[in-house]
């Protein structure tokens, strides 16, 4: 379920779980309460798995990613 940012009037940005049938509707706010409208310039946090990569937690089956030479990642 992605993850939006909502702005509370009176405490400033928050963010919410909904589903995307909900992503336009109004979330309470974890500090009063009052529902406070999604905040349209940031971008949606959505996340699989709960961030878990099974394959990669796996002892020995780990992902294995070359990269090209001088890469930054790597040096």
């Amino acid at each position: 379920m992605p993850t939006y940012e909502y702005n509370c009037k009176n405490h400033g940005s928050f963010t919410s779980n909904a589903s995307i049938n909900d992503f336009d509707q109004p979330q309470d706010c974890p500090e009063c309460g009052i529902a406070s409208p999604r905040n349209l310039l940031s971008a949606p946090q959505i996340s699989f798995n709960g961030g878990k990569r099974p394959a990669a937690q796996k002892e020995g089956k780990g992902v294995t990613v070359k990269h090209h030479a001088g890469c930054s990642c790597c040096s």
